[in-house]
Parts: structure tokens; C-alpha cells; sequence
């Protein structure tokens, strides 16, 4: 993006698709996200605010682990 200098990553830590910081734990590109999984990207990245179909089919194949288990503990940590 330009006018805007990123923060170096964190040992382990990876971007999200649309450029943000991930802060949910996911793995490694590809294995799933959660932010592709449950939100829209940030604002302007993206036509129309949303995710192309080419980044949802990457980031979050049908049956993911990661994608799985990030929603059941954000769903056990929303019903606890």
C-alpha cells in the first residue's frame, strides 16, 4: 500500500490476505483464515469490500482444520 510502512512481523506470525496483521492464530497461507472464513476484508482492498473467490477457495478449502477449529472456539468462547 502505498504511504504506508507495515510493522515487521512477529516470528510466526503471517498477513492476512488483504495486507492486515493476523491476530487469530491462524497457520500457514493457505491452511486456512479466519477473518476469509468469518469477515469482510478491509475496507478498499478488495472491489466491493469483499473477498474474491480466488482468495476464499485458497485460504479456506472446504473442511479446513484450521478454519474448523477457529470457529468452534470463537463459537465456545461466545457461548461460555
Amino acid at each position: 500500500m502505498a504511504g504506508y510502512d507495515r510493522p515487521p512481523l512477529e516470528p510466526g506470525e503471517r498477513r492476512c490476505p488483504d495486507d492486515g496483521r493476523c491476530w487469530h492464530g491462524c497457520g500457514p497461507a493457505g491452511s486456512g483464515c479466519f477473518r476469509v472464513a468469518c469477515c469482510g476484508p478491509l475496507s478498499g482492498v478488495f472491489p466491493d469490500n469483499e473477498w474474491p473467490a480466488e482468495v476464499r477457495a485458497a485460504e479456506n478449502p472446504e473442511g479446513s482444520p484450521t478454519t474448523e477449529a477457529m470457529i468452534a472456539r470463537l463459537v465456545a468462547e461466545e457461548t461460555a
